[in-house]
């Protein structure tokens, strides 16, 4: 089933976003690439069960499935950038997100990075890596935006 959005990372920038979105009404699906690892399945997770409960029979749903990014009109990435043992942000997650992605980007979407990487990331990063992934051109096929965090 299409979704409006699909927020890839579902933990302290995307949980909130993914709850806010489905509160609006917005068809919104949580990319997950490994579901035992999401705060959802957790018992002890962020969320109440009531909270849960209210999240999914607003049509909130997870999915491993790649294949589901290719049927969004937005996809944000909100995955972690920790620092590693250089003290530089680790963009390993954000290089993974954008590789997957990017082998089902279609045509008019819109992809934003949440994140508290580095200005430039965006650009001189993340944007790169969705154009060869996906043969397509930002600015001309999709769109491309940054939330800084």
């Amino acid at each position: 089933m299409p979704a409006d959005l699909a927020v890839i990372g579902l933990g302290h920038l995307g949980l909130p976003l993914a709850q806010a979105a489905t509160a609006a009404g917005v068809s919104t699906i949580g990319y997950a690439p490994d579901p035992q690892t999401t705060p959802l399945t957790a018992t002890d997770g962020p969320l109440t069960a009531t909270e849960l409960r209210r999240l999914t029979a607003a049509g909130f749903r997870t999915t491993a499935d790649p294949a589901a990014l290719g049927r969004v009109r937005t996809a944000v990435i909100c995955v972690p950038t920790p620092l590693g043992a250089d003290r530089a942000l680790d963009r390993t997650a954000v290089a993974d997100a954008a590789r997957t992605l990017a082998a089902h980007l279609r045509p008019h979407t819109t992809v934003i990075l949440e994140s508290a990487a580095y200005p430039g990331t965006t650009e001189d990063f993340l944007r790169p890596l969705l154009e060869e992934g996906s043969g397509l051109t930002a600015g001309r096929d999709f769109h491309l935006a940054c939330s800084p965090t």
